[in-house]
């Protein structure tokens, strides 16, 4: 279980300073599974993909800071899908990505 710990890596959204448009390059250390892991940040999709290789991946905060961009991963955290661990780590340091309920009708 410790091994299992030491790879959830949560960073600030401040700390973040990856693209929030245009088209998203992972390097084969990150992405090795695809022939071309360039992803289209326009499309909700594609980023999600992408966020969930590098989150995946991720080893240490380097490896998520250039390739997140704080408002896409607010866009796509509830759909994200990530381990319970992982999500709650990073919600502890980003309260703000916490799913928030549905408006009731008044």
């Amino acid at each position: 279980m410790a091994a299992a710990l030491r790879h959830v890596i949560a960073v600030a959204l401040d700390d973040l300073d990856g693209p929030g448009s245009g088209v998203l390059e992972l390097p084969v250390s990150i992405c090795w599974s695809l022939a071309s892991p360039r992803f289209d940040l326009s499309d909700r999709n594609q980023v999600r993909s992408a966020y969930k290789y590098v989150m995946d991946a991720a080893r240490q905060p380097a490896h998520l800071i250039p390739y997140l961009n704080a408002a896409l991963l607010k866009d796509v955290w509830d759909d994200l899908g990530l381990p319970r661990r992982k999500r709650a780590a990073w919600e502890a340091l980003n309260p703000e990505l916490r799913s928030r309920p549905a408006a009731t009708a008044a």
